[in-house]
């Protein structure tokens, strides 16, 4: 048997579209150790009738004629008004916002919330666990499964879904939608700008070193810890034996890799889902805020979010009581766009990678090749402050 859908693991970015059409369960997503730990589709054989809907739901190997955007673009940057949202908050809290307003409506969300149990990132629902726990960045490979498929259920019940997922998430879903003729009246996306997973495995390699170090479980972690602020680049890890620590993002191997952008998933690398107009809305931090506003101190967090429906640009006019916001200029975040071409070149040198990874393991690879880099960047850290400290004598 051969599926094309399981031979395009360069692009394949297992959004889950495959396994959710399916209809004979025969293709599931999994982790494959020959591939560093990241999800992709693998299929019982004794199931599969060579139907071929994976193949034609699959956005990777089809072109369907999906485009969100209805009217010209709008952006904003914006804050929550309320304060215990924004501090919850990564950014500038919209999502909290937004989502709050869909289960007013007697809506549902769909957002990443970390399974503990099983140890993985995963796309769940408020129908299973609490708005809470979507807050907040993870910087983690999402396990979607067949999540595409209680979208469609909640949709044809009458309910308002908003959907929240990267890029290709939301084009997955999209494509999955479409293919099965779901009427999409009532369904939000939310796409937010990404910047590449890593996997699951190496994030797990990561937390058992920390377990070990701090002789206790894994109980919360937060990628974004305001605690030193919206720039403050820190993560906060909480252990069951009542340990809580930060620790300095410039400082772990696991942010080093990732803001080196080396150990994402294949597809990461030539993706262009941010460049497509299929989501209602596109959200993320607005960075971009220091060269449009060299002057801006605030530093409780603020977000940018873009507009591309009609839908979208309603249902913002409805909650914008609740937020402070900016109409922006498009110079402002082309940034976000410009930035999507120039990881392609290093997806060889990525894939030379998997090799020693899956030979050495992510805890001696990523220890080899990052720290020595963390040490010099410590030791001059150490001297820059030594030389201030100096001058201010």
């Amino acid at each position: 048997m051969s599926l094309r859908i399981l031979d395009i693991e360069n692009v394949c970015t297992a959004c889950g579209a495959c396994a959710s059409i399916c209809p004979k369960d025969a293709l599931s997503i999994n982790s494959k150790p020959q591939m560093i730990g990241f999800y992709y589709p693998t299929v019982d054989e004794s199931k599969c009738v060579n139907c071929g809907l994976c193949e034609k739901v699959c956005p990777k190997l089809t072109t369907a004629d999906i485009q969100i955007q209805d009217e010209p673009n709008a952006a904003y940057m914006l804050q929550a008004k309320d304060d215990s949202i924004l501090e919850k908050s990564s950014s500038g809290g919209f999502f909290s916002v937004l989502a709050q307003f869909i289960i007013n409506k007697g809506g549902v969300v769909w957002g990443s919330a970390y399974n503990y149990e099983l140890e993985r990132l995963e796309t769940i629902s408020t129908n299973k666990t609490s708005l809470e726990s979507l807050r907040k960045s993870k910087y983690i490979e999402t396990f979607s499964g067949t999540i595409f498929r209680e979208v469609k259920q909640q949709l044809q019940a009458g309910r308002w879904c908003l959907f929240v997922g990267t890029p290709c998430q939301i084009t997955g879903l999209n494509h999955y939608l479409k293919q099965t003729k779901t009427a999409l009246g009532k369904l939000i996306t939310v796409r937010f700008v990404c910047h590449g997973v890593p996997s699951n495995e190496y994030f797990k390699s990561t937390k058992s070193h920390l377990e070990k170090k701090h002789r206790g479980r894994l109980k919360s972690f937060d990628f974004r810890s305001k605690i030193n602020g919206w720039r403050g680049n820190i993560l906060q890890v909480v252990f069951d034996n009542g340990q809580m620590n930060y620790y300095n993002g410039a400082n772990l191997i696991y942010y080093s890799s990732f803001f080196k952008n080396e150990l994402l998933r294949r597809s990461c690398y030539s993706c262009k889902e941010i460049c497509k107009a299929e989501s209602d809305f596109t959200m993320g931090d607005f960075w971009g805020v220091f060269r449009y506003k060299p002057e801006f101190t605030d530093n409780r967090g603020l977000s940018l979010l873009q507009v591309h429906s009609r839908k979208a640009a309603d249902i913002f006019d409805t909650i914008k009581d609740s937020i402070r916001y900016e109409l922006l200029p498009a110079q402002s975040y082309a940034y976000i766009y410009e930035e999507t071409a120039t990881k392609e070149h290093m997806l060889s040198d990525r894939i030379k990678m998997e090799k020693y990874i899956n030979a050495l393991g992510y805890p001696c690879f990523t220890w080899l090749r990052y720290y020595p880099g963390l040490v010099k960047g410590r030791i001059r850290m150490i001297i820059y402050r030594i030389y201030k400290s100096l001058l201010a004598k």
